[in-house]
């Protein structure tokens, strides 16, 4: 500030109350320049912080904004993730009961019954697959 305030020969902020010109041994006894040329040099400090200060700010709103963009986007994908884990789950646990399933149906008596009732039914294939018709329930012995 005091190189630009020297090489401007007074053409500039405090040219007119930090220059010791006839103005200022014409007003003296009214204005104090010492007080206004300090209060100048302040004022020009306070805004250069306020302008830091705010460039910060703004800096800080930035990456607040940038952090729950993210936040957001990560939130989605990990709700994707889970959703397809979660399915993922459900097919293996469907699978698993037709396994099972299909196991129970390979026991041999219940085999050996269904082909009995079958056999000694007098209903139609038709109503029996459609539900209508109850077999008697024949027991077959099994030799073991």
């Amino acid at each position: 500030m005091q190189g630009s305030r020297n090489s401007s020969q007074g053409k500039d902020l405090w040219g007119w109350a930090c220059k010791d010109n006839t103005r200022r041994k014409l007003f003296q006894d009214d204005v104090n320049y010492r007080l206004v040329c300090r209060q100048q040099d302040w004022v020009l400090v306070c805004a250069i912080i306020e302008i830091v200060v705010e460039t910060i700010l703004i800096a800080i709103y930035a990456f607040a904004f940038w952090r729950l963009t993210s936040k957001h986007r990560l939130r989605k994908s990990m709700d994707l993730r889970d959703r397809a884990h979660s399915e993922l789950w459900q097919a293996k646990l469907r699978e698993q009961q037709a396994e099972e399933a299909a196991a129970a149906t390979n026991d041999l008596e219940t085999n050996a019954n269904t082909v009995c009732n079958k056999l000694t039914s007098t209903t139609s294939p038709q109503d029996l697959e459609e539900g209508r018709a109850v077999t008697p329930r024949l027991h077959i012995r099994h030799q073991r």
